[in-house]
């Protein structure tokens, strides 16, 4: 087997742990679940535009890579939290 293979069926295995975790989240605690996975991800978002010596290829374009995919995951983020929020506080009432 190569390297590669190797590589991508361990990521394969952790984005499989990742998502069940996420699911049992959403199964145990319902919207609020869903809101705080979206924290989750906003948190993460700008931890990593927060940090100068994050992730990232070395020799490219570092203000393409920081600004577009953090805005992007930090509104998907909010609107996950809002959704999750706003539902459950729906259901509550």
């Amino acid at each position: 087997m190569s390297g590669k293979f190797i590589v991508n069926a361990i990521a394969v295995a952790g984005w499989l742990i990742a998502s069940l975790i996420a699911y049992a989240i959403v199964v145990l605690v319902g919207f609020f679940g869903v809101g705080l996975i979206g924290l989750l991800i906003v948190f993460a978002a700008t931890q990593f535009e927060l940090n100068p010596d994050g992730p990232a290829p070395s020799g490219t374009n570092l203000g393409f890579l920081r600004v577009r995919p953090v805005k992007f995951f930090k509104y998907f983020g909010g609107v996950l939290a809002l959704i999750g929020f706003s539902c459950f506080a729906y259901y509550q009432i």
